[in-house]
């Protein structure tokens, strides 16, 4: 063969040369990500969580092998969580995690709080907790995550633009937590809600023909003349606290959630008038939520998603903010505001809506295309 040949040649194998040395390299780095996760691992939304790491780290370029361990927090009291951590973690120090993400308050406090000697030296990111424990994350400066602050005011803004003034329900029991999300909220409503009169059931029927025409849907929802928004707290002692606050629609009621456990779980389809929601985990998965202002589930993965890859790339855990407040946005499940006749195109500007069928979502561009051709024989 002359010079020519071999430097063609060459020339021709140069790329599979350059893609058996990048995979060797890729083969050798991969990267060990444990995930930690508060809820029982058929939670609807951990699925797509947990693709969208899979697929973003591909797209970062980092080649991952991915655990994931399940607190099913709501199974066990807080000393047992973090026992279940605790050996959990004594298992995989033997397969060396080169990052640990953790989801939601439970986890991240459970984690933390477990104190094992593993900790100290492996990266943590936390995203998705809406009350974080600050002194515990001060703790680990190789700690640092997203704060998904709950913005009650907006949410029960947005419950009197959909409702109009009405009795806004909330369920409650009597956890530390429950506590400090009721000692929140009512500091964010001050001046917007007051606290329900006992005689507010006394009132009679009404339905306002003014009502009727700012919103189509109200005319779905009974009322009564209610001079302001109330809040109503139920605390769920028994199922009959929950059945008589939630399964009457007589007066113009909503719910809105605050958290996610066991008992609230299936509130949104349980409750006889439109339930509304703070937190983002029941939203858009058949939760029977229409929705909220809230980080959506897609973002806040997003969020940890690139934290950890600038991590793993060799940016320094403690050269990040430990706490970082998350974005937030109007978020609607259109199947459920269908349900309750709640017209879409009339709430907030840049809403995000899920499981929207193509055809409506864009319907605009359709209609535009379809103009260009003459239907007529």
């Amino acid at each position: 063969m002359t010079n020519t040949s071999y430097r063609y040649l060459f020339l021709l194998l140069l790329p599979l040369f350059l893609l058996v040395a990048n995979s060797c390299e890729r083969s050798t780095t991969e990267k060990r990500i444990l995930i930690v996760q508060s809820y029982e691992p058929d939670f609807q939304a951990y699925k797509d969580i947990e693709e969208a790491f899979k697929k973003g780290f591909q797209k970062e370029g980092i080649p991952a092998s991915i655990f994931t361990f399940y607190l099913n927090c709501e199974a066990y009291q807080s000393p047992e969580e973090k026992q279940r951590i605790y050996t959990e973690l004594n298992t995989l120090s033997l397969w060396k995690p080169d990052i640990i993400i953790v989801n939601d308050d439970q986890a991240t406090y459970s984690l933390l709080a477990c104190e094992h000697p593993l900790l100290d030296s492996v990266p943590i990111v936390f995203t998705g907790v809406n009350y974080p424990n600050i002194p515990l994350i001060q703790k680990y400066p190789n700690v640092s995550g997203f704060w998904d602050k709950p913005d009650y005011r907006k949410n029960v803004e947005l419950i009197e633009r959909i409702m109009g003034k009405c009795v806004i329900v909330r369920v409650s029991d009597s956890t530390a937590l429950d506590k400090k999300i009721l000692k929140d909220m009512d500091e964010q409503i001050k001046g917007l809600c007051s606290k329900a009169r006992p005689d507010y059931l006394k009132y009679p029927q009404y339905s306002s023909p003014s009502d009727k025409k700012r919103s189509s849907s109200l005319v779905r929802f009974p009322k009564v003349p209610f001079d302001s928004l109330y809040i109503q707290t139920i605390q769920p002692r028994t199922s009959s606290n929950l059945i008589w606050g939630l399964g009457t629609s007589t007066y113009n009621k909503a719910y809105l959630a605050t958290k996610r456990d066991y008992t609230s779980i299936a509130l949104g389809r349980f409750c006889s008038f439109p339930s509304f929601s703070a937190i983002n985990e029941s939203v858009g998965y058949d939760g029977g939520f229409i929705g909220g202002y809230m980080t959506p589930v897609e973002s806040q993965t997003q969020e940890a998603l690139r934290r950890a890859a600038s991590i793993l790339k060799g940016t320094p855990a403690n050269s990040f903010p430990q706490i970082t407040e998350s974005a937030k946005n109007y978020l609607f499940d259109y199947p459920t505001l269908n349900k309750w006749g709640i017209d879409w195109k009339e709430l907030p500007q840049n809403s995000i809506f899920l499981n929207m069928p193509f055809v409506v979502r864009y319907q605009t561009y359709i209609i535009l295309d379809f103009s260009r051709f003459d239907l007529t024989d």
